[in-house]
């Protein structure tokens, strides 16, 4: 009778070490992983700041955030081969692309994978989990950081066109010009002619080129993958939530905005179908504004921005709310200073005159002729440089 009861004995230690290793050892895999996870995360983000100093910098950096972090009471280690990995990072299909080889210089996101497994001799242990023959777990841990595409001073998704234009960078805090900031960039050909000059890159779309590199103070070859600017919202400015009461009298017509004389115009959103401002006006925006845009845009005469500051006035192009037709297209023909972000990536933008443009400015396409320059605003640049986890 007493040998009996032994084998359920063994059963019952058996199903309890389970319990054990289910309450406990589970519990500790589950911490484990969310250590790595936190490792992962910052070594995704720290590597992606490196970025700009190329892809071995930015390893490092992966490396260096990783070993300040344990998992399970151990220091976590990065393969620098396996677990950082560099690429591309696409917002809408929510994928990433790695990249190899130099190309990995041109990365705009980082995959960290933090690790403990048996093959590396760094699995998690277990203890209770040995008596019904599982010795270790393998956990891991994987993050993507992305940066926001590099900052251009003029983009062109389907073509630029420069003839006798320049381009380059200044500080709006101190009004320093002249800066190697002034790059530009494309999914199509880059065209430069005539006295044209780009004190910065000259980036044209893969397998796309440039015209008269030697006019490029930096890097002419083609982007590793397509620029992608999305459509802006305008929501909820389109309806009562903007300013549009607030716009000088006679200024709006329906929808349309016009400005045939000088005058102030006070701060805030606007949202208009077609905005014109005539060779005579001087048109003087008090304090900053944003002006969403769904028809055309023809400025021939002055626009003054509060404090001379690019990041204070802001144009953006958009869908037509009711029937979502494409903006119409931008012309810019004054012969003075314009301070503005522009950011109209369904728009064509055709420039003439000598006006230049302080700020930035993205559409559709860009066609410039006459002497206007573009200065690109590194003020503009986020912060953060858009740093984000994105997965």
């Amino acid at each position: 009778m007493r040998g009996t009861a032994f084998p359920y004995l063994v059963v019952v230690f058996v199903c309890l070490a389970a319990f054990c290793s289910l309450g406990v050892e589970v519990g500790r895999v589950l911490v484990a992983r969310g250590e790595l996870q936190l490792a992962a995360d910052a070594a995704a983000r720290y590597a992606v700041t490196g970025l700009s100093d190329g892809y071995i910098a930015a390893r490092d950096r992966a490396l260096a955030a990783a070993a300040e972090n344990k998992a399970d009471g151990a220091t976590v280690s990065l393969d620098p081969t396996a677990d950082v990995e560099f690429g591309t990072w696409d917002p809408y299909a929510r994928t990433f692309t790695a990249l190899s080889g130099d190309a990995r210089d041109d990365a705009t996101a980082v995959r960290v994978t933090a690790r403990r497994t048996a093959a590396r001799g760094t699995a998690v242990p277990l203890y209770f989990a040995r008596l019904i023959g599982r010795a270790s777990f393998d956990a891991s841990a994987s993050a993507i950081a992305t940066v926001a595409p590099k900052q251009y001073g003029l983009v062109g998704i389907d073509y630029v066109k420069l003839w006798g234009n320049s381009t380059n960078s200044y500080w709006s805090g101190t009004g320093s010009a002249n800066g190697n900031w002034g790059g530009i960039a494309s999914n199509g050909d880059i065209s430069l002619g005539g006295s044209a000059s780009v004190v910065g890159d000259a980036r044209p779309g893969p397998g796309r080129g440039v015209s008269n590199t030697n006019k490029v103070s930096g890097v002419s070859s083609p982007l590793p993958a397509p620029l992608s600017y999305p459509p802006a919202d305008p929501s909820p400015y389109t309806q009562a939530y903007n300013d549009n009461g607030r716009l000088p009298a006679g200024t709006l017509s329906g929808t349309d905005f016009h400005a045939s004389s000088s005058g102030p115009v006070p701060g805030g959103t606007y949202f208009v179908h077609d905005f014109r401002v005539d060779g005579s006006a001087v048109l003087t925006f008090k304090d900053p504004t944003v002006i969403y845009v769904y028809g055309s845009i023809n400025i021939t005469g002055q626009v003054s921005t509060s404090g001379n500051l690019p990041k204070n006035l802001r144009i953006v192009t958009v869908r037509d709310p009711l029937t979502n037709a494409a903006p119409g297209t931008i012309s810019l023909g004054s012969n003075a200073a314009l301070y503005a972000d522009i950011y109209a990536p369904l728009s064509p933008l055709t420039v003439s005159g000598s006006g230049d443009i302080y700020g930035s400015v993205v559409a559709k396409s860009v066609d410039m002729s006459g002497s206007s320059a573009v200065h690109f605003d590194v003020s503009l640049r986020n912060a953060d440089g858009g740093i984000r986890l994105v997965r």
